[in-house]
């Protein structure tokens, strides 16, 4: 009996590992993920901040012309909005995004213009 038990214990923690999920699916086959276009025309590299809740994580860096894809932490979704913050690699003031509410399957175009007040972000939502 107490064999019996713990083989099916055993067998229940094989199948609520195989079932526990990490974010939304597309037909049960890998989590979606928040993708990030950043297309930089300003005149320096950039550096590419998203920012939650008093927590920053820093994307990457995009030089002069160059169109770079990111993906955003899973973690930083669960904190609630999400603000883009570009960081020039001269003097001049960051642009700032306003708060976005994300979902796993957006996908954000992040604009960087060679006057950095002028960019924009779009967000096509999740399908």
């Amino acid at each position: 009996m107490l064999r019996a038990s713990r083989i099916m214990v055993s067998g229940l923690m094989v199948l609520a590992t195989g079932c526990a999920h990490r974010g939304a699916t597309v037909g049960g086959t890998r989590p979606l993920r928040v993708r990030v276009h950043v297309i930089n025309h300003y005149a320096l590299q950039i550096d590419v901040f998203a920012e939650a809740a008093g927590t920053s994580y820093q994307m990457g860096t995009v030089s002069l012309g160059i169109d770079s894809r990111f993906v955003l932490r899973p973690s930083l979704l669960s904190l609630g909005p999400v603000q883009f913050v570009a960081v020039p690699r001269d003097a001049a003031r960051p642009f700032r995004t306003p708060s976005l509410q994300l979902i796993p399957g957006d996908s954000v175009t992040l604009e960087i213009t060679s006057t950095l007040f002028n960019s924009t972000v779009t967000v096509d939502p999740a399908p």
